[in-house]
């Protein structure tokens, strides 16, 4: 069994260490890296099985507060509803939910 969750899954992309998501935090995110940390955001609560409606409200709420300067409200749900259409198309793809 550990030999099986040490394999590498297929997806080159390595989760991102639990010191950058803290970053985040400490140090706010500066113009210039809100779309991009706000999309990863979003993939992460998404793959996580957050409620999409739960996961836009707190997505909105880091941004308000930890974006410098925040982004408007409408440009925040436009990124999570692509990021959301992204998830839904990668599920189908899979198999389903």
């Amino acid at each position: 069994m550990l030999a099986k969750i040490a394999e590498p899954s297929g997806n080159s992309k390595q989760p991102a260490p639990a010191s950058e998501w803290r970053g985040l935090i400490a140090d706010g995110v500066p113009e210039g890296a809100r779309n991009s940390v706000l999309a990863r955001i979003t993939g992460y609560l998404l793959r996580h099985h957050v409620d999409p409606l739960f996961a836009a409200g707190l997505v909105q709420s880091f941004n308000a507060t930890r974006c410098l300067p925040p982004l408007t409200e409408k440009e925040v749900a436009q990124i999570v509803d692509s990021i959301c259409k992204r998830e839904l198309q990668r599920r189908q793809a899979n198999g389903g939910w």
